[in-house]
């Protein structure tokens, strides 16, 4: 479930973030203030129209942008879910009791791009007693029933 999230004033800066529409700017906020405790959040365009719905947007926009913001590397999509990979950069859950996600993780070939996200991961939910390696064998799989 998603919470309370700080935005990163370096959002500004980001390369990807610079190539985006205000738009997509906009529809990339909201997916990071809808993504839950390990940065994973559902990506269906009707999901996310009636969590960010504004007038003047149209759940065909929400597709169009979703693809945008993947090809910018700020987002990957698989199944019916995203993932934020530099989510544990700008999100600190140390301290608070975070939520392990209850969907899909990330294809286990995407999450070891980013070893950063697995260590911080480890670092957040070790607290919990959750073991401390990356739980790999939940990951999305073609072949998972999503």
């Amino acid at each position: 479930m998603a919470r309370k999230r700080m935005i990163d004033p370096n959002i500004w800066t980001d390369g990807g973030v610079q190539k985006l529409t205000d738009r997509q700017l906009l529809l990339f906020i909201g997916l990071i203030s809808n993504a839950d405790d390990e940065g994973i959040f559902e990506a269906d365009s009707d999901s996310i129209y009636f969590r960010i719905a504004r007038k003047d947007y149209k759940v065909r926009d929400i597709e169009v942008d979703l693809q945008t913001i993947a090809s910018n590397k700020l987002i990957y999509l698989y199944g019916t879910y995203g993932f934020l990979p530099n989510w544990f950069k700008h999100q600190n859950l140390k301290g608070r009791k975070p939520q392990l996600t209850k969907y899909r993780r990330p294809p286990k070939k995407i999450v070891e791009l980013f070893p950063e996200y697995i260590s911080e991961w480890i670092a957040t939910f070790l607290s919990r007693g959750d073991g401390n390696q990356y739980p790999f064998a939940s990951c999305y799989t073609s072949e998972s029933p999503v």
